[in-house]
């Protein structure tokens, strides 16, 4: 099971999480931050479902995994695409001016604190769409 996220890649002007891209989604904090107790520049693990820059599609970008650091808030959990995957998957097909939109699935956190797996949403898919 999973967190399905459905929103539009933005990109920050603003103080960067280590490990990083500029290139953030974003997620409401009850869904991911609060519930799993995640602090700033924890680990989120996923698979892309899909990524769509206006009506093109990226088809062979479908079922990649996906490291994104996250930014906690109050309201909103900014979760930023590692610098590795951003250059890997998004830059070479030249997906450098957002908005574009992406559909996740985060399937597990890695809290730095204690560099163990913590399995997200395990009885069921929760959907969040921004």
């Amino acid at each position: 099971m999973a967190l399905i996220l459905k929103t539009n890649i933005s990109k920050s002007y603003g103080t960067l999480p280590v490990r990083s891209s500029k290139f953030y989604i974003r997620a409401l904090s009850s869904y991911l931050s609060e519930p799993y107790e995640l602090l700033d520049g924890d680990e989120i693990k996923g698979e892309i479902i899909s990524v769509k820059n206006g009506t093109v599609e990226f088809p062979d970008l479908r079922g990649k995994e996906i490291t994104l650091i996250i930014k906690t808030g109050l309201l909103f959990d900014d979760l930023f695409i590692s610098k590795t995957d951003w250059k890997r998957f998004f830059r070479e097909k030249g997906l450098v001016l957002p908005p574009y939109s992406i559909e996740l699935r985060l399937t597990e956190a890695m809290p730095k604190l204690t560099k163990k797996p913590v399995k997200l949403y395990t009885e069921r898919d929760v959907t969040w769409q921004w």
